[in-house]
């Protein structure tokens, strides 16, 4: 019984499933007879055939094909003598021959023998009849090996159709179609599709066969294959090793679809620069081949490739090169001079080379492996664009500039289709994992641009467009896929946001309740059962993402306010070309930034290593949430941050009032408004900030859906009594500077922490009251997780309270009670609501609103979410995709901006900052310059001059005038009174 197997490229960036065969065979009886199929003539068989026909299945459940090929062929030819050509008996002679020929890579004899059957079994039973489905099985894998795909699939339907029918959708020859068909799909780069329909055989073949049964070996490793090609090792490796252990358990050792998967864990090895460890395992797959094959075909089957790579990361290049060129004389032996799988060792050998500086050897084998591609799979698949970026590399080389940005210009194209086609699928992570597999891609381009062509137009527009289109993109991709699914999303469908929102609830009510290692198991089940809902919403709301339009720098341009200037930061790894391991060529990631102007103007400049700007950052702005630093230590501090982090991008802004900042790395938790500049003033003197997630923003603010609710302020819960409300009063504070006084946060220890009503929130809500007559108004009771979560649609949304942050740590670093083993960071940070000292918020709920719930509400068309609180603005930073925490859990939700703090604020001066700037909306200022004079004013007054006071809270998103409070003013006092 043959069984299916999957082996990987090389292609760090982008290991597509296609540089490799999937191999899957019908299980048969002892008479080869496929499942369903009873033969009446069975009897009639010769005795002699019959025991040959078993003696080459217990062979080829060895592995030993070659072996088992000489007793089928005298069984299938003694039936033939007995029984005729057409007879039944001979129709399962020669499918099980055509199964070892193909392990054994003899596509043309293999092919025909199996065209035979399907003939022979169409005439005798009709077209609808198992062992129909099996030889349009069997002949279907023909096709796929040969990469003839649109037949494959055909042929793979057709078998699929009938085995559902005749046997029922949970029979064990439904999943296997299922998963050749998967197959498919996988080697032409549609995962989200591939991994469904894995995911589906993987249950029926688990149901119908036990867990331990070789094909669910088969089927976990197919769904590793997919799951590397997105990135997404860690879950990747789990389920290999499954695959490993069940093969082993059930082929035995030595078996040469162990050999396979053996192969496999290897490139996981190379990932990880265990290079010892992966050629000890690797040379033991090979070495179990050549049993089952002998040398030759081991060379086939085995991955010498990635041998090969190995030795070329190790810098042993003669061994390197023995083992690249084996590998592409055997693949192309075995498949023919025009398969995908011969220009995958072409592309190896060309890395040798390259490295080499063999550049006409290595740049002839890519063109080579190029065109073979194109032609196998058309100019837009992936592995195309693995081609273009290896041509690209070696042009870079060989210092031709041109043809360099060119080619990886083609590159980074096919892997935008491919982002396009698969980001609208699946959760958080899996669409984390598919932008961070490219991200190899996204340093190349800068590093070309940044570190080899600094002067060169066209590698500084590639540089700048491949920012736009993937810093911040999958947080674009998550807000966009839950609000598509929210308003498409039928009467029927509404349960499963309703199941995601209570699901995430759970969660959250858990992660806060202790630490044990029960709630760390309970904790994970949720997070898998969140996780599936998830995915299920975002394929609801998927198709309407592919309408959205391309992102371009002129697109994005064209946006810009005439006042304004853009300022994409980015971290990034330059690229060291002379350096042959892949996993050493990074150098320490570095910061730039990009400018473009209204005019279309684009510059850039490299601001130096990122260590050390990091470690600054992070001191100024533990500093300057401290009223105790003495002003002219911060003053002297920000004004160096300042000239090594700002001053080279702040001349090339021109004249430029308003800043559009995307911020990466550390910068995100900076308040740039803070900094000091050559003259001595702080940067809020000469600029209006204004925070985006990449100027790819811009793009989406310019169609923005209507509130459906009027404002909603939530102030002052019951920490204590959910179910005794508290009615606003005077403020419960005797400190009489209230520039001093408590802070709106709460204490890491959860487990123990009791948090106090705060008297300027109680101001601050009186006075919104007074301003915004109609704003809806929860307090005391009524300002709990259900009341939030049951608001929809509103125009505004201001929270004040208390709010909280705790870094990611280890059971071993947590103080007591802290639920250390949260690696979901949406659940580090959240704010604290009614019930929140006792964890009983009332209706299921704990008083605990999370960042991870926060991305459930309903806040489609929410012009601004105000968090007034301390901590709202932090979160685990990631490159490329900003701060994790509560920011992006709004933008998900669906507000358009957001105002959130950096540190934990002070009470009283926060509700004086919060008066004075809905003064300033109310007057018609826009969001960002409303903050912007607010904070000038506290900067004016010696009690709040020092910026713990004033620069803790940012701006983000849609920048523009509120007029929809309008409606809502009442007598507002005057800005500056």
């Amino acid at each position: 019984m043959a069984h299916g197997s999957c082996t990987l490229g090389s292609k760090r960036w982008l290991v597509t499933a296609a540089a490799a065969m999937l191999l899957v065979a019908m299980p048969f009886a002892a008479t080869g007879q496929p499942a369903g199929v009873v033969d009446a003539t069975v009897q009639t068989e010769p005795p002699e055939a019959r025991r040959l026909s078993e003696e080459a299945a217990d062979l080829e459940r060895q592995g030993k094909y070659k072996a088992a090929s000489l007793p089928a062929q005298q069984a299938l030819r003694l039936r033939e003598e007995a029984l005729g050509p057409d007879h039944p008996q001979v129709a399962t002679g020669l499918y099980q021959l055509s199964e070892l020929y193909q392990q054994m890579y003899e596509f043309e004899q293999g092919e025909a023998l199996a065209r035979r059957a399907l003939t022979i079994r169409e005439k005798l039973f009709g077209q609808v009849h198992p062992a129909v489905a099996q030889s349009l099985f069997g002949l279907a894998k023909f096709h796929s090996s040969q990469s003839r795909f649109a037949e494959a699939e055909s042929l793979h339907r057709r078998a699929l159709s009938i085995r559902e029918k005749a046997l029922g959708p949970e029979h064990s020859d439904v999943g296997l179609s299922l998963n050749a068909l998967a197959g498919l799909y996988r080697e032409q780069g549609d995962y989200p599709e591939a991994e469904r329909l894995i995911r589906r055989a993987l249950a029926i073949c688990e149901k119908a066969l036990g867990p331990e049964h070789a094909e669910v070996a088969a089927i976990l490793n197919h769904l590793f294959v997919v799951n590397f090609n997105q990135g997404r090792f860690g879950e990747g490796e789990v389920l290999l090793r499954r695959a490993v252990a069940t093969s082993e358990k059930a082929l035995g050792p030595n078996h040469p679809t162990v050999a396979r998967y053996l192969n496999n864990l290897t490139q996981l090895f190379i990932q990880q620069g265990r290079y010892e460890e992966g050629e000890a395992l690797l040379l033991r797959s090979i070495a179990n081949l050549e049993k089952a094959f002998g040398a030759e075909r081991a060379a086939v089957v085995s991955n010498l490739g990635t041998l090969g790579e190995i030795y070329l990361n190790q810098g042993r290049y003669t061994e390197s090169e023995q083992a690249f060129q084996r590998f592409l004389l055997a693949r192309t032996k075995a498949y023919g001079p025009e398969h995908p799988q011969v220009s995958i060792a072409q592309s190896q050998l060309a890395s040798l080379y390259s490295v080499q500086g063999r550049f006409a050897e290595a740049e002839t084998l890519l063109l080579q492996a190029q065109s073979i591609r194109k032609k196998v799979y058309g100019p837009q698949h992936p592995m195309v664009s693995s081609a273009l970026n290896a041509l690209a590399l070696l042009q870079a080389r060989k210092g031709n500039l041109t043809a360099a940005v060119e080619a990886l210009s083609q590159s980074l194209d096919i892997q935008e289709r491919f982002l396009r086609l698969n980001l609208p699928f699946g959760t958080d992570a899996q669409k984390l994992a598919s932008v961070t597999r490219l991200q190899d891609t996204t340093d190349t381009t800068l590093s070309l641009h940044l570190q080899q062509a600094p002067r060169d137009t066209g590698a500084l527009r590639l540089a700048l467009t491949t920012l736009l289109r993937r810093k911040g993109r999958v947080l674009d991709a998550l807000g966009k896929s839950l609000n598509a699914a929210r308003a498409r999303l039928q009467p029927e469908q509404q349960p499963l946001l309703d199941q995601l929102v209570a699901t995430r609830s759970r969660l959250a009510n858990l992660v806060f309740s202790d630490a044990s290692g029960q709630s760390r198991t309970a904790a994970a089940a949720l997070e898998v059962e969140a996780n599936n809902l998830e995915a299920k919403l975002n394929q609801a709301g998927a198709m309407l993402q592919l309408d959205s339009p391309p992102v371009t720098i002129d697109a994005v341009q064209r946006l810009l306010p005439t006042d304004s200037a853009l300022v994409e930061w980015v971290r990034y790894r330059p690229l060291d070309l002379k350096i042959a391991n892949t996993n050493q060529r990074w150098q320490p990631s570095r910061y730039a930034a990009y400018v473009l102007l209204p005019d279309g103007t684009v510059q850039a400049v490299d601001l130096g290593e990122a260590a050390q700007l990091d470690k600054e950052a992070l001191a100024l702005r533990a500093l300057l949430g401290k009223p105790e630093t003495a002003p002219g230590t911060l003053k002297r501090l920000s004004r160096r941050l300042d000239a090594r982090w700002f001053a080279p991008v702040r001349k090339l802004t021109g004249g430029a009032r308003h800043l559009l900042v995307a911020p990466d790395g550390q910068i995100n938790l900076l308040p740039l408004a803070a900094l000091v500049d050559e003259r001595g003033q702080h940067l809020i003197e000469r600029y209006t900030f204004t925070y985006l997630g990449s100027g790819r923003d811009l793009l989406r603010l310019q169609n923005l859906d209507p509130p459906r609710s009027g404002p909603v302020l939530l102030a002052d819960p019951a920490y204590d009594q959910p179910g005794q409300g508290l009615i606003l009063g005077k403020p419960n504070s005797a400190d009489s500077n209230r520039s001093g006084g408590a802070l709106r946060s709460t204490d890491a220890d959860f487990a123990r922490l009791h948090v106090a009503r705060l008297g300027g929130v109680v101001a601050e809500a009186q006075q919104l009251q007074v301003l915004l007559p109609g704003i809806r108004t929860l307090t005391g009771s009524q300002a709990s997780e259900r009341a939030l979560k049951q608001v929809h649609s509103p125009a505004l949304m201001h929270i004040a309270t208390h709010g909280f942050f705790f870094n990611e740590g280890t059971p071993e670093a947590s103080k007591p009670g802290q639920p250390s083993f949260v690696e979901n960071p949406l659940l580090r940070t959240g704010l604290a609501l009614a019930g929140f000292n006792n964890r009983d918020g009332g209706d299921g709920e704990d008083g605990v609103l999370t960042a991870l719930e926060v991305s459930g509400l309903d806040l489609r068309g929410t012009k601004l979410a105000v968090l007034s609180a301390c901590d709202t603005g932090v979160g685990s930073v990631r490159n490329g995709e900003g701060v994790y925490g509560l920011r992006r859990a709004l933008v998900i939700a669906g507000a358009q901006s957001q105002l959130l703090s950096l540190w934990k604020v002070n009470d009283w001066a926060t509700q004086k900052l919060m008066q004075r700037y809905y003064q300033e909306l109310l007057a018609g200022v826009g969001r960002s310059e409303a903050l912007r004079r607010s904070q000038l004013a506290a900067l004016a007054e010696d009690r709040r001059a020092h910026p713990a006071f004033w620069a803790a809270f940012v701006p983000s998103g849609d920048w523009r005038p509120l007029g929809e409070l309008q409606a809502l003013k009442g007598n507002a006092l005057k800005p500056g009174r």
